[in-house]
């Protein structure tokens, strides 16, 4: 009878044993689903972020193009000023 205590007590600890190795399982599975889940979405943010720094960038390249442009008009507009004003003067003194 001793004996068959000592074997229903140990039955039932390796079953308690066995519920807390299933549970512990279970809680590295959700931790591990959660971390996955917190991975794509700091994936997504990074991705997002850095479709934003390129748009930005190019956003600045597209002003500077049209900065250079708008100078390279004006550079031209004084040089044709000056030249009809040499004209004019050769003009002149001809």
């Amino acid at each position: 009878m001793k004996e068959r205590g000592n074997v229903d007590a140990i039955i039932n600890k390796m079953i308690e044993e066995d519920h807390e190795m299933i549970r512990i399982n279970k809680m590295k599975q959700e931790q591990s689903k959660q971390d996955m889940i917190l991975s794509v979405n700091e994936k997504k943010a990074l991705v997002k972020r850095q479709r934003e720094l390129e748009e930005y960038e190019e956003e600045l390249v597209r002003q500077y193009a049209s900065q250079q442009q708008e100078r390279a008009d004006n550079l031209q507009s004084l040089k044709m000023a000056a030249e009809e004003q040499r004209e004019a003067i050769f003009t002149k003194l001809a």
